[in-house]
């Protein structure tokens, strides 16, 4: 399988289902397609590293295609079980 070459940058917010604004190097601010439509509000946070595609089909409405975000896991153990 092929994949497109990937472009980093930071997620900045999600809206409208299929949006998401990603700030990529030098602070360019480029809107991508979000091709997952649930809220995937444990999926993301604002300034997470992105990788988003690029396509030259002229036939889309929005040239990138968000592929990638890294999330950081904080995990929280109850150890004192007797209160």
């Amino acid at each position: 399988m092929k994949f497109p070459p990937l472009t980093r940058g930071q997620i900045l917010r999600r809206y409208q289902r299929f949006l998401a604004d990603v700030e990529l190097p030098g602070g360019v601010v480029v809107t991508a397609h979000c091709p997952n439509t649930g809220s995937m509000s444990g999926c993301w946070e604002p300034g997470a590293p992105a990788e988003i595609s690029a396509s030259d089909n002229p036939k889309r409405k929005l040239k990138w295609t968000l592929e990638r975000v890294e999330i950081r896991l904080v995990e929280l153990y109850r150890l004192n079980t007797t209160g």
